[in-house]
């Protein structure tokens, strides 16, 4: 039985995932397909626009067989561990042969040899990085430099998201001297950062734009998962504003100083704008810096919010949460039920470590508090994960 897996969203599933599951399968001729997808928040520093399972049960009905859980602590980070966390959650299961990702480029020798050249020859690169760096030029500038100019490749390469996690994929395979082999599938249709949901393939900000305004998005998705995605009211940033302020204006540095990838002093600066800003978003704004994208300052908000500590990059899954299943998936199950390293939870109360494990109890926390988001007030209960069950199609 061949396996692929895919590291995903879904934020939400549409048109150009339901492809890049059809190519992945025909690509790899693999007899299934394995989702790893962030929980109830993402990797931009947001809140997922509908819950976990919910993304679950259209990952399902779109092409996947199992969709696994990847733990906040790396949903929420930034790209190398938010990578690192995928790659060994699906390397845990000890059955993947793949690992396929969307990409830019058309080939994907150019992404392996950044990453090759990322993970061993990392001492060359930094030399080369304190060439650019100054006090106009942040790390990740001068890192970009650095590249282009001992691999003699186009910085537009390394602009783009998806390129970017493509590259930290194979990095953790490195890493991790995994036998699971990549796969790189074009992206067709608009790109990450377009704005326009009139394309068949319109990206996921876009059709979350147009979710927004309470535009039409039929066009943009599978029906079945269309459906799936009007029995729920969806979540946006502005549903956390009243919770998020009212935390950081109680909140002391000593507790956001620990929170991961937190600046030294930028829980002051956080703490202080707090006090002025009315929004999630005018608080991003009031809180930008040079040398922080505006998504790196959202992550450290929702990982202040929900009390992400820092663990280091090196901290590998501890368990395996199941979200959904299809009749193939559950094959796939019973494989990794002989195969995976870590434990698989299905059932969450018969979890041994529940009470204990760090990664699992920041999960919980960050369902309890994405709960708060919804309008409906009887929706808004604690000990989700605790009360609702895998999707079993």
């Amino acid at each position: 039985m061949k396996i692929a897996g895919i590291v995903a969203e879904y934020n939400p599933f549409h048109n150009g995932h339901k492809y890049h599951i059809e190519q992945t399968k025909q690509k790899t001729l693999a007899d299934a397909i394995v989702a790893v997808m962030s929980g109830n928040f993402v990797q931009r520093g947001d809140c997922a626009i509908m819950d976990k399972w919910s993304r679950a049960h259209a990952a399902i009905l779109g092409g996947a067989d199992l969709v696994i859980e990847l733990p906040v602590y790396y949903a929420l980070g930034v790209a190398p561990l938010f990578s690192f966390g995928a790659v060994s959650t699906l390397n845990s299961l000890g059955c993947v042969d793949f690992i396929s990702f969307g990409m830019e480029e058309e080939n994907l020798d150019t992404l392996y040899d950044v990453a090759k050249a990322l993970s061993f020859e990392s001492e060359k690169i930094e030399a080369e990085t304190k060439k650019y760096l100054d006090n106009y030029t942040g790390y990740p500038a001068a890192r970009e430099k650095a590249l282009c100019s001992l691999l003699d490749i186009d910085a537009k390469i390394l602009q783009n998201p998806n390129n970017t996690l493509a590259i930290e994929y194979m990095r953790a395979l490195f890493c991790l001297e995994s036998t699971i082999k990549p796969i790189g599938i074009t992206r067709i249709g608009a790109g990450y950062h377009d704005a326009s949901a009139d394309s068949e393939f319109s990206s996921a900000t876009a059709i979350r734009k147009a979710i927004f305004k309470k535009e039409n998005i039929t066009h943009a998705m599978p029906k079945d998962v269309y459906d799936i995605f009007t029995k729920k009211t969806p979540t946006f940033t502005q549903s956390f504003d009243k919770a998020m302020l009212s935390f950081l204006r109680r909140a002391k540095a000593e507790e956001l100083k620990n929170i991961i990838d937190m600046p030294s002093g930028f829980e002051n600066r956080i703490i202080s704008m707090a006090k002025k800003a009315c929004s999630i978003d005018e608080l991003v704004e009031l809180c930008c810096a040079r040398q922080y994208t505006r998504s790196r300052i959202r992550r450290l908000l929702f990982a202040s919010f929900i009390g992400i500590q820092n663990m280091g990059y090196d901290k590998t899954p501890s368990y395996i949460r199941v979200l959904g299943a299809n009749k193939t998936g559950r094959k796939v199950l019973s494989k990794i039920n002989s195969a995976a390293s870590i434990p698989i939870i299905t059932k969450t109360a018969d979890f041994i470590s529940k009470d204990s494990d760090e990664l699992f109890l920041l999960d919980v926390m960050a369902t309890d508090l994405y709960n708060l988001g919804y309008d409906e007030p009887d929706m808004r209960t604690g000990s989700a994960d605790f009360t609702t069950s895998p999707i079993m199609l």
